[in-house]
C-alpha cells in the first residue's frame, strides 16, 4: 500500500481500537485445513443438501458421506441411564463438553443438572443443562454441544460456562484432545468413532437429513469452525446504516440483483442479531464506507457490473463515431468494487483508457466510521 493509506490504517485502527469497536477475542473462525487458513464469509460457498450425498473432500481417497444424522446415547454418571443425541458430524463428540435440553421438556426433566460421562474418553464429564433455544422437534430433543466447534454451541457455552475443548490441528488432523484418535484425519476419525460406539452397545442408527455444508470457494475443502485469536469489529453500529441507504435507494448498486446479497453480507438478521467480523472477514467498514462515497458522487459497483456497463459504452462510442472522452460519459464517478471492498491497488480503465489509480483517492479509512464522521476525498478521476 502507499505511505498515504499505510499511515490512514495505523491511524484509523488504533482510534477504533481505543472507542471499543475494533477489539482482540479468541473466537471461532472459517477455517480451510487445506489452504491453513481463516476464510471470509464472501469466500464460503453454502452447499445444501437433500439428503444423505457423498462429497470429494480433498486430502481424502474416498468420497465423504454429508447429510446423515447419526444417533447415540451417551451414559450418565452414577447410574444405569442414558441420555440419547443426533448429530451431523460423529467425530465431533470427541470435543464435547456439554448436553442442552429445552426446559419444558418432559421426557429429560429427572436428567437436567446431572452428568454425562463420555464414552470414549471417561475423565471428561458432561453437563445437562437446560436453554430455550434447544429445538425440541429436532432429533431427540437433546443437544450435544461443542462449543470450540460450532457457532451456536460457542454462544451456548458462553452462556453457561462450558469448557472449550479445540480437537482439531490446523491441518485437519486431530489433536490431544481427542484421545485415541489423535493424530487421524477428521473424517477418518468419524468412522472410527461410530465403530466405537456401536461396540460399547451405544449407537443406535442413522437417518438421511437435510443440511448445509460449507465449503472453501477456494480449495474445495469442507470448512471448520475453529478458534483462533483475531481481531474483531462490532458490526451492529455499521450494519444499520449501510443497509439503511441501500434499501432506501440512497446508494446505487450495479447490477441491482446485487443489492440483496450486499445486504445478507452484512450478516445480520432482521431480529437484530449480529455477529461481530475478524481479521480478512471484516466488511461491514467497507460497506459503511459507501455511505460517505455515495455523497461525493460515486456508485456501487460489482465486477460484472463494471465490465457490463463499460461494455455498452464502447458499442456506444463506436456507433456515435466520436472519440473517447478524458471524462466519464455520465459524470458520475464509479469504483469498481470487487466483492464488496474498495479495491485501492487496481488501475480503472474508463472508456478504454487507463486512468490514475484508485489509491490516488484520500479516502480517509475513517470512512469506515458512522454516517456523520468527518472525512474528506480526493479526485477518483
Amino acid at each position: 500500500m502507499s505511505p498515504q493509506l499505510s499511515k490512514a490504517v495505523a491511524e484509523t485502527f488504533v482510534q477504533l481500537h481505543s472507542e471499543g469497536l475494533i477489539y482482540r477475542a479468541n473466537k471461532l473462525v472459517h477455517w480451510s485445513c487445506r489452504l491453513a487458513t481463516a476464510l471470509s464469509t464472501i469466500e464460503v460457498n453454502q452447499k445444501e443438501l437433500d439428503g444423505s450425498t457423498k462429497l470429494d473432500v480433498p486430502g481424502y481417497d474416498r468420497k465423504i458421506e454429508f447429510g446423515t444424522l447419526t444417533y447415540f446415547k451417551y451414559p450418565i454418571e452414577g447410574s444405569d441411564q442414558t441420555i440419547e443425541v443426533a448429530t451431523t458430524r460423529p467425530e465431533t463428540m470427541l470435543g464435547d463438553t456439554g448436553i442442552a435440553v429445552h426446559p419444558q421438556d418432559d421426557r429429560y426433566k429427572d436428567l437436567i443438572g446431572k452428568t454425562a460421562r463420555h464414552p470414549i474418553i471417561p475423565r471428561r464429564k458432561l453437563i445437562i443443562i437446560t436453554d430455550d433455544h434447544v429445538d425440541r422437534e429436532f432429533g431427540t430433543g437433546a443437544v450435544k454441544l461443542r462449543p470450540a466447534h460450532d457457532h451456536n454451541d460457542f454462544t451456548l457455552g458462553k452462556k453457561h460456562g462450558l469448557p472449550f475443548i479445540n480437537i482439531l490441528n490446523e491441518d485437519g488432523t486431530l489433536n490431544s484432545n481427542a484421545g485415541p484418535y489423535a493424530g487421524e484425519k477428521r473424517f477418518n476419525a468419524r468412522y472410527g468413532v461410530i465403530e466405537e460406539l456401536k461396540k460399547l452397545g451405544l449407537y443406535t442408527r442413522q437417518e438421511s437429513n437435510k443440511m448445509v455444508v460449507p465449503i472453501c470457494s477456494r480449495s474445495g475443502d469442507v470448512i471448520e469452525p475453529l478458534l483462533k485469536p483475531q481481531w474483531w469489529m462490532k458490526v451492529e453500529p455499521l450494519t444499520k446504516p449501510a443497509i439503511a441507504v441501500v434499501e432506501s435507494g440512497e446508494l446505487t448498486i450495479r447490477p441491482e440483483m446485487q443489492s440483496d446479497s450486499t445486504c445478507n453480507g452484512c450478516e445480520t438478521s432482521r431480529t437484530g442479531v449480529y455477529r461481530d467480523n475478524c481479521g480478512g472477514a471484516i466488511r461491514y467498514q467497507h460497506i459503511s464506507s459507501v455511505l460517505k462515497v455515495k455523497r461525493v458522487g460515486m456508485t456501487l459497483m460489482t465486477t460484472t457490473g463494471y465490465r457490463a456497463e463499460q461494455n455498452v459504452r464502447l458499442r456506444k462510442r463506436q456507433n456515435e463515431n466520436s472519440p473517447a472522452r478524458k471524462s466519464h460519459p455520465d459524470k458520475t464517478r464509479t469504483c469498481w468494487i470487487p466483492g464488496s471492498a474498495l479495491d485501492f491497488g487496481r488501475s480503472v480503465p474508463l472508456d478504454g483508457q487507463t486512468r490514475r489509480r484508485i489509491s490516488k483517492t484520500t479516502f480517509r479509512i475513517r470512512l469506515w466510521r458512522q454516517v456523520g464522521t468527518s472525512y474528506r476525498s480526493g479526485s477518483a478521476a
